[in-house]
């Protein structure tokens, strides 16, 4: 298999945060609903020594694939990557599997992460429960001047991709989505308080920032967040814990 560089692999992730939108909290189990489930679900083993940089999720209409991913990975793809997975076996954190999951006609957005979640119950026999718990994250805020974006055509796809310059390219991104962005960049919470309406189109050049001291991609994309005409600042904020009461390694196709 093709090693994907780790910068890659983060735009992937952080593209993915963009399109799973249902909020975890809304996930609640109701019972006396019906819900949508795949038709067709296919879970194998990864390949022998995959790892997290091999990781890879698409969602191409009426599918959902997620490639050598661990289940912890999967249930953190719920919240965004904002929020934190607890009380997983150590299986369940290192094991990665191929889940290909078909449906019969196109997946709307706010049925996608009710239909993975019932998968798993399915196959994983998953139980789970939500808390909340504040801790220090950042705000991404106004700087001095007016940000350095164009505001995006109307129709054009949400995108962020790395170019041949190793430049990071956004196209119709919404400051919330940024700010996910960051936060799957960076592991930490970060909030969007910048008061920006609507989509725009921008880049960042993180490699303008590199120095003798070997830092890494996502360090030196604060100062570039910064040259865009933005701001990152302390605060706290309230983080949700998704708790496992209950998993089982998946049963057989």
């Amino acid at each position: 298999m093709k090693r994907i560089p780790l910068a890659d692999w983060l735009v992937r992730i952080a593209l993915f945060a963009l399109v799973a939108t249902v909020p975890a909290r809304a996930q609640k189990n109701d019972r006396s609903t019906p819900r949508r489930r795949f038709d067709v679900v296919s879970i194998k083993p990864s390949s022998t020594g995959a790892v997290l940089q091999d990781m890879r999720i698409s969602l191409p209409p009426g599918r959902m694939e997620a490639i050598n991913i661990t289940l912890v990975e999967l249930l953190a793809s719920f919240s965004g990557f904002s929020g934190k997975v607890q009380g997983a076996p150590k299986w369940a954190e290192l094991d990665r599997y191929d889940i290909v999951a078909k449906a019969d006609g196109v997946i709307a957005p706010a049925e996608r992460n009710a239909m993975v979640l019932a998968l798993l119950e399915d196959r994983f026999k998953l139980a789970v429960h939500h808390e909340s718990k504040d801790e220090s994250g950042m705000a991404l805020v106004k700087g001095g001047r007016t940000p350095d974006m164009e505001a995006a055509p109307e129709g054009e796809q949400t995108a962020i991709r790395m170019n041949e310059r190793r430049q990071v390219v956004f196209r119709h991104v919404t400051m919330p989505d940024l700010a996910g962005y960051l936060r799957s960049m960076w592991g930490t919470p970060v909030v969007d308080r910048t008061g920006i309406r609507g989509a725009y189109d921008f880049s960042l050049d993180p490699g303008r920032f590199a120095t003798d001291s070997g830092d890494s991609f996502s360090e030196r994309l604060r100062p570039a967040v910064e040259e865009l005409g933005l701001k990152l600042e302390a605060v706290k904020v309230t983080r949700d814990i998704t708790v496992i009461d209950h998993v089982e390694r998946p049963t057989d196709n």
